[in-house]
């Protein structure tokens, strides 16, 4: 019991460093007047702390509290996402005979609280739709694969005048609730703050330096329809 409550203050320290580090980041990304230097500055701290939050799993794997669950090479699959409803992944060691006792005991378990959890979802089940919609993401069940949807207004959307207006309205435009593309959004962020920071209004035309970071960020804004995971 004792080294079970070791372990678990050691990944209570490394998550609590791990999530101090990306909050300082959210906050900068958030505010206007943000130092690009001390941006960067704290996305090495991040780095830092990505390490050894994943050595703790290691441990725990190495000790047989977790196990790992390697990727089959005969198919595309790399890595899975488990969103609001649950996922058993098809070639995972979670077996069929396995997950079907747990869906009746979650189900039973929160039925005492009057929560009807429903919608279960899982790689390989006998569902002909094997697509599947999770927070702005296609989930391909069959292959495995999460795809970004909704990126089909790309293709039509004309632009006329790139202002700031323009620019935080495609921020917000990108359904991204998992946080899946954010290293595609704070290009965008980064833009807007250096816009704010030369105090341009809402509705003029950015200048031409930022203009083709904009274009060049668009343009390549519609390869993310091919982006599988």
């Amino acid at each position: 019991m004792a080294n079970i409550d070791a372990l678990k203050k050691s990944r209570k320290t490394e998550r609590d460093s791990f999530n101090k580090a990306y909050n300082r980041i959210q906050e900068l990304i958030a505010l206007e007047g943000a130092d690009i230097c001390e941006l960067e500055a704290e996305l090495n701290v991040f780095k830092g702390k990505v390490d050894p939050y994943d050595d703790v799993f290691k441990e725990w794997e190495l000790l047989g509290i977790i196990e790992n669950d390697p990727v089959d090479s005969s198919s595309h699959v790399h890595e899975y996402f488990l969103p609001h409803r649950p996922v058993v992944k098809q070639h995972g060691t979670t077996k069929e005979a396995e997950e079907l006792p747990f869906i009746e005991e979650s189900h039973h378990i929160l039925a005492e609280g009057k929560f009807n959890l429903r919608g279960w979802k899982y790689a390989g089940d006998d569902d002909p739709e094997q697509v599947t919609s999770v927070l702005g993401l296609i989930w391909n069940r069959k292959e495995d694969e999460l795809k970004i949807n909704n990126l089909g207004w790309i293709e039509i959307y004309k632009l006329e005048i790139i202002s700031k207006r323009v620019i935080l309205s495609f921020i917000h435009r990108v359904f991204d609730p998992t946080g899946f593309l954010c290293h595609v959004l704070l290009i965008l962020k980064l833009i807007l703050q250096m816009i704010w920071e030369d105090n341009i209004p809402w509705d003029r035309e950015v200048e031409d330096n930022l203009k083709l970071e904009f274009l060049k960020w668009f343009e390549e804004l519609i390869s993310l329809k091919k982006f599988v995971c």
